[in-house]
């Protein structure tokens, strides 16, 4: 069986991914691994490959793959740029990383609610004009107790951001598209379907996309979104 992996260049950074892969097989007995270097390098392998490991894959490369490769795995957790017609017709397996940023993408969503409903930027621009007037920001700054945040989404990184914003004692409404028997009482006191979303937007202090892009949720918030969520929303 030939692996083909396309997600360095580095030889490095590749012999130690090997390694850490190598680690975690029962047996390397059968395979190859093959190091791709570039899109031209993967064009002309691919039709004897029997899996590809890579960020991104174009219309030109897959025209040279035939029915030998039967897997294909995304490290990344976006799909928006991959998913074109004759991929997706394939008999191919497409998987992703579904969930690699969950942790450092909520941080940075906290991050930003605390800078804005903190004003953060005020304070910045006390430190350039050296003038200190923190009572007037004080009364503008927001407490996030008892504050509702509206997730879009409620997969590996909707999750992660609840979680977080409990740690806050906020209210959290979340949307989810396929609404399995799960309870989530701990991170999520509102769990929703899509269709409920003007529910969301007329009731959230906060509201975060945490859903990925496809054809179903491109475009999802318009002007009559925006229109439906409170004047003081972020």
């Amino acid at each position: 069986m030939r692996i083909g992996i396309q997600l360095t260049k580095n030889p490095g950074k590749y012999k130690t991914l090997l390694s850490v892969l190598k680690s975690e097989l029962y047996t390397t007995n059968g395979l190859e691994f093959i190091h791709i270097l570039t899109d031209e390098d993967l064009a002309h392998i691919l039709s004897n490959l029997d899996i590809l490991t890579t960020y991104h894959i174009n219309k030109i490369s897959f025209a040279c793959a035939t029915d030998r490769l039967k897997w294909i795995h995304f490290g990344v957790a976006g799909l928006e740029n991959n998913l074109f017609s004759e991929l997706l017709k394939s008999k191919t397996i497409i998987t992703n990383a579904s969930g690699i940023h969950a942790d450092p993408v909520s941080e940075f969503v906290i991050a930003a609610i605390l800078y804005f409903s903190k004003r953060f930027k005020d304070s910045q621009k006390f430190m350039q004009t050296t003038t200190w007037k923190q009572w007037e920001v004080a009364k503008q700054m927001i407490q996030l107790k008892g504050k509702t945040l509206g997730i879009i989404g409620f997969g590996s990184l909707g999750k992660a951001i609840a979680k977080k914003a409990k740690a806050f004692d906020m209210k959290v409404i979340a949307t989810r598209r396929l609404q399995k028997k799960v309870e989530h009482k701990k991170t999520v006191d509102e769990l929703i379907p899509v269709s409920n979303l003007s529910h969301l937007l007329k009731n959230s202090d906060f509201i975060v996309i945490a859903c990925p892009l496809t054809p179903l949720t491109k475009c999802m918030i318009s002007k009559k979104e925006f229109s439906q969520m409170k004047s003081s929303a972020f």
